[in-house]
C-alpha cells in the first residue's frame, strides 16, 4: 500500500487513485476472474472513451448552441451511447462505465 500512494501523489496522480480504486472494486464486485478484468477492462476503457468524447464536445461546442444548454445536451447524448451499448456482453456491467465517465474528467 505504501508502494500505491507513494506512486498517486500529486493532483494527477490522486485522480488516478480514484481510478484504481474502481477499478479495484469493479474487478472484485464481478467474481475477480479472468471474465472480470476483461469486463472490467473493457467497460471502465469504454466509459472513460465515452467521457472524453463528451469533454471534447463541451469544449468545443461543433453544433454551436447556446452555452447554457451545450453541456447538458452533449452529457445527455454521450450518457445515451453508454445506456444503449450496456447489452453487449463485454459492456454489460454498465456501473462500471459510469463510475468511469464519472471520475474520467476530473482528470482533465
Amino acid at each position: 500500500m505504501g508502494i500505491f500512494s507513494f506512486r498517486t501523489i500529486g493532483w494527477y496522480g490522486a485522480g488516478l487513485a480514484w481510478l484504481r480504486f474502481f477499478a479495484w472494486g469493479c474487478y472484485f464486485h464481478i467474481g475477480a476472474d479472468g471474465a472480470a478484468l476483461k469486463k472490467t477492462f473493457v467497460g471502465m476503457s469504454y466509459g472513460a472513451l465515452i467521457a472524453g468524447v463528451a469533454l471534447a464536445l463541451v469544449v468545443h461546442n461543433p453544433v454551436a448552441l447556446p452555452s447554457l444548454i451545450a453541456a447538458p445536451v452533449y452529457i445527455a447524448i454521450t450518457v445515451f451511447f453508454l445506456v444503449i451499448f450496456a447489452s453487449l456482453p463485454l459492456l454489460l456491467c454498465a456501473k462500471y462505465q459510469f463510475c468511469c465517465y464519472v471520475d474520467d474528467p476530473q482528470l482533465y
